[in-house]
């Protein structure tokens, strides 16, 4: 039969057990100065809640390194997805900016001829200008830009007019058009007034 003091031993180890059933490892098993069976039980469940309670910061590192790896991989995800953003907004630009250069050139070079009119120079020097201020244009939409991506400019809407942008067009190409045989049609619209 079990003394008192025993049956209070037994009672404090099955609560220290209850409460890392539940999760709690900063409980501690009490350890007598007899140094009998039951103390011996007591260090093999403090050595037992020790090892829980390091299992369970291994856990949680492993979850915190898991999650850690994922918002890596998003980040390397959208920084692949913007270097392509980049690279396709680059070979556009490229385009864009080809365009008025070669219609600079190209009338320059029709200037050259001592047979045009000078109706036709007075053309062909009208889309030079054009096409200069539409490069300026894109190198200013660049600019501007660079500085929306930095946070420095502010993005606002303005009114253009559609048909001013088609008849700048026609004007760019219709020579070029002509030169090869060719017929560019200009159809403006009623309503051209947009806001972008």
């Amino acid at each position: 039969m079990q003394d008192n003091t025993t049956k209070k031993r037994i009672d404090k180890l099955i609560n220290t057990l209850l409460q890392v059933s539940r999760g709690n490892y900063d409980c501690e098993a009490e350890i007598s100065n007899n140094f009998d069976e039951l103390d011996s039980l007591a260090i093999g469940m403090n050595m037992l809640i020790e090892d829980l309670k390091k299992n369970t910061l291994v856990e949680a590192q492993n979850i915190k390194i898991k999650e850690i790896n994922q918002e890596l991989i998003i980040a390397k995800e959208k920084a692949e997805e913007s270097d392509r953003l980049k690279s396709a907004f680059l070979a556009n630009m490229s385009h864009e900016i080809r365009t008025p250069i070669n219609g600079i050139l190209g009338f320059a070079e029709l200037l050259k001829d001592p047979n045009i009119s000078e109706l036709e120079k007075l053309s062909f020097i009208e889309i030079i200008e054009t096409s200069g201020l539409k490069l300026l244009n894109i190198i200013n939409d660049l600019i501007d830009l660079s500085k929306i991506e930095s946070g420095m400019e502010k993005v606002f809407n303005s009114e253009i007019s559609i048909n001013e942008q088609l008849t700048n067009i026609y004007k760019f190409f219709t020579p070029l058009v002509n030169k090869k045989g060719l017929k560019l049609v200009l159809n403006k619209q009623p309503d051209d007034t947009k806001t972008v």
